[in-house]
């Protein structure tokens, strides 16, 4: 026997919970329900999940929040979270917003392998206000999480943020904060239903958020970042308005630009796309938020 497989031998394997044993875990059941929904199993060659629903000692919803749970896919309970429901791939991992957000995932995943390694930020921007970009940035940065990788949403919205709004947390530290030398990446919340989700929020208001984000600290602070998170989301203010969205676009891996549909300017959007690869951000796509 060679010493690796004296190693193989010796080395137990960890065991992934049972069903039963996350639901008991999670106060959902007793053991004693479990010894009952496993006699029922017996009787009426059904999983186990669907013959505690037989039973009435689980709801549909407890069953697959905990199937979520044993193969690594975080979701939210609306009634026990902070995050706002607009966040729809955290609660409703099967809607068709979640569906189209995972689509844009893996485009933007074979992207980033055919560039053989590009950075994996990902900034989202919009010609105008309301199109939906912090919709799209936070659903984004769920799905990703979902992945089991670890995601980092930044709010470089400076002048109208949303996510701390979003995600129900505290504006009092953030990235205005990190840019003007007052805190680190380490302010970035995490969300703890949401295992591989921080957010950094916009920060408190700052007089000249251009200034900030022109700064070499910005770019520092995208490099760090990458070193700690395997997907970085950034949302943007609206390009039309500020031209914040342009500097940080060509300094992320790759753009997504959103439009509404039948609600966009197509000229404004052209004019947009074009300020965009002026200034030499990667436009991976974009996206008609409905």
């Amino acid at each position: 026997m060679t010493v690796m497989e004296q190693h193989q031998k010796l080395v137990p394997v960890e065991r992934a919970l049972s069903i039963g044993e996350i639901l008991v875990a999670s106060g959902h059941l007793t053991h004693d329900d479990v010894l009952k929904i496993t006699a029922e199993q017996v009787r009426s060659k059904l999983p186990f999940g669907q013959a505690a629903i037989k039973l009435d000692l689980l709801s549909v919803d407890e069953l697959e929040a905990a199937l979520s749970s044993q193969f690594g896919f975080s979701y939210l309970s609306q009634t026990e979270s902070r995050v706002a429901t607009e966040v729809v791939a955290a609660y409703q991992p099967h809607a068709a917003v979640a569906e189209q957000m995972r689509s844009l995932r893996v485009r933007l995943l074979l992207q980033q392998l055919a560039a053989r390694g590009a950075p994996r930020s990902y900034a989202v921007t919009s010609a105008l206000a309301g199109e939906g970009r912090s919709f799209i940035a936070a659903n984004l940065a769920v799905v990703f999480s979902q992945l089991g990788e670890r995601t980092l949403l930044i709010d470089a919205d400076m002048r109208s943020p949303r996510q701390h709004k979003l995600f129900g947390l505290d504006t009092r530290v953030g990235l205005s904060s990190c840019l003007s030398g007052r805190a680190g990446l380490e302010c970035a919340s995490p969300v703890p239903e949401l295992p591989s989700l921080s957010v950094l929020v916009a920060g408190p208001q700052a007089p000249n958020p251009q200034e900030l984000l022109v700064r070499s600290a910005f770019t520092r602070l995208l490099l760090e970042a990458s070193q700690h998170y395997e997907a970085i989301v950034i949302d943007t203010p609206p390009i039309a308005d500020f031209a914040d969205a342009q500097i940080v676009c060509a300094r992320a891996g790759a753009s997504v630009f959103v439009t509404r549909a039948n609600g966009s300017d197509a000229t404004l959007s052209r004019q947009a796309v074009a300020a965009l690869k002026d200034a030499g951000a990667r436009i991976a796509g974009a996206v008609v938020n409905g």
